[in-house]
């Protein structure tokens, strides 16, 4: 019986840099996925007093369940997939097709919480709905386009043994690299309009303080730099690096989204959570809070402490028309 061909020392160092690029990729993927279960199990309690308490369904609510628990499912099928030998090329395919469909989804949910934040800045307009609707059915639609273009061509991927684990293929189409280009676009305008309409509201009381809008003005540039530095790895990565590379990032981005987004939804769920206990004619209102500015505020409980970068702080105590406009805004749609 004849013996397998020696590999020749080229061959051998694509394999190691294979094998290599697939264990950085299941590193990361766990990594992510280790940071999303801490993350749940950090904020849940927080999660069962804002959310799950509510009576009320909100839009909030349910953005907040999506952007919460799917990429954590998404993410345990994901490891599943990755650390197992997968022999079909088929199967591959449908993976990936699969995957980059729901990842797009869950970065267009990413822009829905964005553009409602957005939408109260500016009073709910309806040109604001008009105008960002299509946009974002043209960012998904763009997304995923690019991402059956880039998968659709792969017709044969690696396969050597159980020394290697998940899909990969030594060719990626470099169209891949533009996937990132449409949330990037998206996000930075919004956030722009976000720094600028917070910014006009401090500057117009001369930094008065302002919890939401600073809440909203904190949020929008964690979240624009989460996306902006994620953005520019999976650009560099898919425009310079080796194919075998492309899938490094995917996750960890997955997860960042989730953490983020589920912060930013608990944030202002926290903002006006006494929403959850009684209807909104049992809710002070900014005048009647003015009366009580030197009250001594409760000391929170341990569980209830955060890092001063993901405290929300009190709603305003300042009768400033713009803040109480805000406020009504939020009562009205969390």
């Amino acid at each position: 019986m004849a013996s397998p061909p020696a590999l020749t020392p080229e061959l051998e160092l694509e394999l190691f840099q294979l094998i290599g690029d697939s264990q950085t990729t299941n590193y990361m993927a766990a990594a992510a996925t280790t940071v999303l279960v801490f993350e749940h199990l950090l904020t849940f309690p927080q999660e069962v007093k804002y959310v799950w308490q509510c009576r009320r369904i909100s839009i909030w609510a349910m953005l907040y369940v999506w952007i919460r628990y799917i990429p954590l499912v998404l993410s345990i099928i994901d490891l599943n997939f990755i650390f197992m030998e997968i022999k079909s090329n088929t199967v591959c395919r449908g993976f990936l097709l699969s995957e980059m469909v729901t990842v797009t989804i869950n970065s267009v949910i990413v822009d829905g919480i964005l553009f409602l934040r957005v939408w109260i800045l500016y009073n709910k307009s309806r040109m604001l709905v008009f105008l960002f609707t299509p946009i974002m059915i043209i960012q998904a639609a763009a997304m995923i386009t690019i991402g059956a273009l880039t998968i659709g061509p792969l017709k044969d991927y690696i396969h050597v043994g159980p020394i290697l684990k998940g899909c990969y293929s030594f060719t990626v189409p470099r169209i891949f690299t533009f996937y990132a280009v449409p949330l990037l676009a998206t996000s930075t305008t919004m956030f722009f309009m976000t720094l600028y309409k917070c910014g006009q509201h401090l500057f117009g009381v001369r930094f008065m303080r302002m919890p939401i809008v600073t809440l909203f003005l904190r949020d929008g540039v964690f979240l624009f730099l989460t996306i902006l530095v994620y953005s520019a790895a999976e650009l560099t990565i898919w425009s310079t690096l080796r194919p075998t590379l492309a899938e490094v990032v995917i996750m960890p981005a997955m997860a960042l989204h989730s953490v983020v987004g589920a912060r930013i939804l608990l944030n202002i769920k926290s903002l006006v959570g006494t929403q959850c206990q009684g209807s909104l004619s049992t809710i002070p209102t900014t005048a009647t809070r003015t009366a009580m500015t030197f009250h001594t505020p409760p000391i929170p409980r341990a569980e209830e402490r955060v890092p001063w970068y993901l405290r929300t702080g009190e709603l305003s105590d300042s009768s400033d028309p713009e803040e109480e406009e805000l406020e009504k805004e939020l009562y009205g749609a969390v």
